[in-house]
């Protein structure tokens, strides 16, 4: 059985004033896969992400989520930004950050239903932070609160969940924890990644999405050395470039 097609972006050109960022992209993502966005800073990975949300509009081809557009499955989609800008010193309970992701038009804060609250209790309970409801958001370590904004992005019960570099700034037993809570998640949703550590992603992740101008497609059934090399220096391991998706381009090889 073939899982649904949830994103299908096809022939997709942007550019910011007159500097191109991408020229006929295309990519494919089917229900309950994890991909994995990777590239050099300035690539375009967020501008990637950013199109996907329906933040930002091609200027050709097309982007369709669910069969239709990304401002239409908006409600479909949980999103984790690179940065949450969020005071450490504001007073803003774990609970209360969980919330947040139940806003909606009309819905002011502070007047959440039953419903919503119980939705946000059992988030708390799924990422494993239900006996830290009460407790102040500046008091949580790096990792916990790396953990509750994957919950806000999660609470709304998305069918696709976009995280930009969740693993930023984290030390390794702190990743692999969140990686482990990623692959139960991803039992249920469609997750796309974009991190610049490859250090857990090829135990799980079924596809490799490399932007830098251009959209290049790996599987990660086969990890060799040169690629990641090529992005971050030697002494990484490297995604071979089986399936190119830029203009009319089929050839396979290596890079």
């Amino acid at each position: 059985m073939v899982n649904e097609l949830v994103l299908n972006i096809n022939r997709v050109s942007f550019s910011y004033n007159s500097e191109v960022i991408f020229d006929n992209i295309n990519l494919t993502v089917h229900e309950r896969e994890f991909v994995w966005i990777v590239g050099p800073n300035g690539g375009g990975k967020t501008t990637l992400m950013k199109i996907i949300l329906g933040l930002l509009t091609p200027s050709g081809g097309s982007v369709e989520i669910f069969g239709t557009s990304p401002l239409k499955a908006r409600s479909r989609i949980g999103y984790m930004p690179q940065h949450a800008y969020l005071d450490q010193r504001f007073p803003i309970t774990v609970l209360e950050i969980i919330l947040m992701g139940q806003l909606k038009k009309g819905i002011k804060a502070g007047l959440f239903s039953s419903r919503d609250r119980r939705a946000a209790f059992e988030t708390l309970e799924l990422i494993g932070m239900s006996d830290l409801s009460g407790r102040p958001f500046g008091e949580l370590s790096g990792g916990q609160q790396r953990r509750l904004l994957i919950g806000r992005a999660l609470v709304a019960k998305p069918d696709m969940l976009l995280l930009d570099e969740p693993m930023a700034n984290l030390d390794r037993r702190i990743e692999k924890e969140l990686y482990d809570l990623l692959r139960r998640l991803n039992q249920n949703l469609t997750i796309i990644m974009i991190s610049h550590d490859p250090a857990f992603v090829s135990e799980f992740v079924e596809q490799v999405v490399c932007v830098n101008r251009k959209v290049v497609i790996h599987p990660t059934a086969i990890m060799e050395r040169e690629f990641i090399g090529e992005l971050y220096g030697s002494g990484m391991r490297v995604v071979r470039h089986d399936q190119h998706h830029h203009d009319d381009d089929k050839t396979q090889g290596n890079r």
